[in-house]
């Protein structure tokens, strides 16, 4: 090479680096810095309580690589995964879809485990993810845990509702009570997109409490009292129309305050949709008495087609007090507007007996509602009716596919219990009732319960949230079966095959570790009203069925919601 030639080579090669460092200034290289990595673990990072027996991880895509997606790479261990070429537990790949998901089937119990996806671009680059971990159970609690108290002690979980939305997600709430519990009237907010298998807190409504969800007209509606256990807590409702994300706030008579005055209970109870209008039961504690004996019912309705937050657009009937001097149990509460047979509208009312269980006559009272939502009305004659746990609060819905009514309730006699057994009940005209399966049962009545249970019929499966007292492991236990520290999710699967005489199966995927004893109910118990009732079961016109979507206990004091 000449040195011509050379000094020309170098100067070559000096334009070629100059024009570079220009071209960085203007364009610098992507770092590694800028790829991002899938997000939004599900289950959450560091979530504990989940169910071993079937898991599913989910995440978010990532947006805002500089490629396309081509797949990613997932992987599970005992050992945290961030050490390259561990060949993990679990793993695999997974196309890139808009909603990713890993099954990784069974894990053990109480265990910690750790899991990453690695996105893998089309361009080849590998984008390491974050390491996430969750815990399984450490016991084997029945069904999936929804949410749990960060302390059993003083932080008590309340109220749980649950919705079923038309594009399939899943939405429970509920709310909190206890001396740690923090601000008083919230209301936590759940949603599933796997079928109940994992759940997200996605809200935290302020000033409501003791609500039922509902979905109605495209919209998600969250009814209930503004304050639980003051003499001040108004009857409010909130509105969703981004499936529970984001909420309305009640803030006066348009937006959701529908009765000002105060003084207002209730629980997460059913909607009614019958003759062009939705009916809610209510009470008030306008009766200068102690509880439970102040309550007094009434039910609410509005047109179908109204603006549901505008108090106007509401009609009450009279509000009928509880005569406890003359009549059966203490007083009434946490009623169920349905619609009976015969196209009328009733308030089924728990029975609240003098000591909680013991003794207690398995009732609940059947209050009337004229045609126009205007008057109610109670005969003690004929208007009390024989239901197996009658003096804990239940919902009841109706099922087109078999023409009955339905009830999953806390029985609590032969044998007997406290809210440690549920159990599932039927009706085909709101008067008889027949005890069909026990779902959950435990022997401990003190540290085991599960209660104020609402539920959904999805397909052929029976869907319920229960408010739940169960031991957490490592000796913690809840403060006590009434003051529960889970939020808990549970699955009946064909449970119309309990109308089957010679179908003994428990199709529950709830099965617990409670003593399976010989004491099993009498399927024929507890079926026969010797009072009758009032409400004609002649005619077998079908009532509306409900799609909405738990309040006081039987040891009164402040308890409100409970």
């Amino acid at each position: 090479m000449t040195m011509t030639t050379e000094r020309a080579a170098v100067s070559r090669r000096r334009f070629i680096v100059a024009a570079l460092a220009g071209f960085l200034l203007v364009c610098p290289a992507i770092s590694r810095a800028q790829y991002v990595a899938a997000p939004d673990p599900i289950p959450r990072h560091e979530r504990r309580f989940i169910e071993p027996s079937d898991v599913l991880l989910h995440w978010t895509p990532p947006d805002g690589n500089p490629s396309a997606i081509d797949h990613y790479v997932v992987a599970l261990d005992e050992d945290e995964v961030d050490v390259a070429g561990d060949a993990p537990d679990y793993g695999g790949d997974v196309p890139a879809t808009d909603e990713p998901s890993f099954a990784v089937g069974a894990l053990e119990i109480d265990k910690t485990y750790y899991w990453r996806v690695d996105t893998v671009l089309e361009d080849a680059t590998v984008v390491t993810g974050d390491v996430w971990s969750f815990e399984t159970e450490p016991l084997d609690i029945p069904g999936v845990v929804v949410d749990y108290s960060p302390d059993p002690a003083t932080v008590y979980y309340m109220s749980p509702s649950l919705a079923l939305l038309p594009d399939g997600t899943y939405i429970a709430s509920h709310d909190m009570s206890g001396p740690g519990s923090g601000p008083p009237s919230r209301t936590v907010i759940f949603e599933s997109k796997d079928r109940g298998r994992n759940w997200v807190e996605i809200a935290v409504v302020e000033h409501i409490m003791w609500a039922n969800l509902f979905w109605h007209d495209g919209a998600l509606y969250l009814m209930g009292t503004s304050g639980g256990g003051t003499p001040h807590q108004q009857c409010v409702i909130h509105r969703s129309d981004d499936e529970g994300h984001t909420w309305t706030e009640a803030v006066d008579s348009t937006t959701g305050i529908l009765f000002e005055d105060g003084g207002y209970h209730t629980a997460p109870v059913p909607m009614a949709y019958h003759n062009g209008r939705l009916w809610r039961a209510m009470e008030d504690t306008h009766d200068p008495l102690d509880w439970p004996e102040y309550f007094r019912a009434f039910v609410m309705s509005a047109p179908d087609d109204a603006d549901l937050l505008d108090a106007s657009n509401w009609t009450a009937t009279n509000r009928v007090s509880y005569d406890e001097s003359s009549w059966y149990g203490r007083g009434w509460l946490e009623g169920n507007a349905v619609v009976t047979p015969t196209g009328e509208i009733v308030d089924i009312l728990r029975i609240s007996g003098s000591i909680p269980s013991l003794f207690t006559a398995e009732t609940a009272a059947v209050v009337h509602v004229s045609a126009d939502g205007t008057t109610a009305t109670f005969d003690p004659e004929t208007d009390y009716i024989d239901f197996p746990g009658g003096g804990v609060k239940f919902t009841i819905r109706f099922d087109e596919e078999t023409g009955l009514y339905w009830s999953l309730v806390n029985k609590q006699r032969e044998p007997y219990a406290m809210r440690n057994r549920v159990a599932l009940t039927s009706s085909p005209d709101l008067v008889e009732w027949t005890l069909r399966e026990e779902v959950l049962k435990s022997w401990d009545e003190v540290f085991h319960a599960w209660q104020y249970i609402d539920w959904h019929i999805d397909g052929d499966d029976l869907l319920f949230v229960a408010r739940t007292a169960h031991p957490m492991g490592d000796g913690l236990l809840p403060h006590g079966y009434h003051d529960a520290n889970f939020t808990t999710f549970h699955r009946v699967t064909n449970f119309r095959d309990v109308l089957d005489p010679g179908d003994d199966d428990d199709d529950t995927d709830d099965d617990t570790s409670a003593d399976d004893d010989d004491d099993d109910f009498d399927d024929d118990a507890d079926d026969d009203s010797d009072d009758g009732s009032s409400i004609d079961d002649d005619d077998d016109t079908a009532p509306d069925t409900d799609s909405g979507a738990a309040g006081d206990d039987d040891d009164g004091g402040g308890c409100g919601g409970c």
